[in-house]
């Protein structure tokens, strides 16, 4: 998963609304149910024919392993009922599910839905950023709504782009063990230097109780050198 960046599954997260409705909370791009039409925000009611519960749905799926087949009932978003038949399949992950440059006001701001730690991102991420730098974007919003973390080498690189130019070889990460371990086994990681760097006014996360472990890290260490 973090070193190869694929999966075994259908390739999308699943969540819940306020009503417990089981939704699609996105899709990878390079899946059958991405192919089909499956799309965030779809209800999953039934599971070969069987009503799916927030209890019973992960059984009802199944193991993730290539092959297995399942007979989704989904209410997609006009409300319509509609079958489809998914198989399971190694997934190749795309970390960064959609970004794009949006205009308020005078203000332009790079928009960037982050899902995974993971060291295919680093690809990616040069190019959002890359685009993003020609754009001449002043504040950026980082969604990692359902980013439960992964790699911190990845992190670092991320990093690099958002405080590198201004603030190279600043403290971003320190490591302290507990009474447990050596002390000599602490440290302290600095901003990555990257004279392509954004020059931000404001940086924006978006999380929620998915967002955890190196999404944690990477808000926690760019708050003291820009304002988010």
């Amino acid at each position: 998963y973090f070193e190869e960046g694929t999966m075994i599954g259908h390739g999308f997260m699943l969540g819940l609304d306020d009503d417990n409705n089981i939704r699609i909370a996105f899709v990878y791009p390079s899946t059958q149910a991405f192919e089909q039409g499956v799309r965030r925000g779809w209800i999953v009611k039934k599971v070969n024919g069987t009503v799916a519960t927030t209890s019973n749905v992960f059984d009802l799926l199944g193991e993730n392993e290539t092959g297995i087949t399942n007979v989704i009932t989904f209410t997609d978003n006009d409300g319509t009922q509609v079958d489809k038949t998914l198989t399971k399949q190694e997934v190749d992950i795309d970390p960064v599910l959609h970004y794009e440059v949006l205009e308020q006001g005078s203000n332009l701001i790079g928009y960037l839905v982050f899902q995974d730690f993971i060291d295919a991102a680093n690809d990616q991420i040069d190019e959002v950023f890359d685009s993003f730098n020609v754009a001449g974007v002043t504040d950026v919003i980082i969604d990692m709504r359902y980013n439960g973390g992964g790699s911190v080498d990845v992190a670092e690189h991320l990093a690099s782009w958002l405080l590198g130019k201004d603030f190279a070889n600043q403290p971003f990460i320190k490591y302290q063990h507990n009474m447990n371990l050596a002390i000599d086994e602490d440290t302290t990681i600095n901003v990555k230097a990257n004279a392509a760097g954004l020059n931000l006014n404001r940086i924006f996360f978006i999380g929620t109780e998915n967002t955890a472990s190196a999404s944690e890290l990477m808000i926690n260490g760019v708050k003291p050198y820009v304002e988010s």
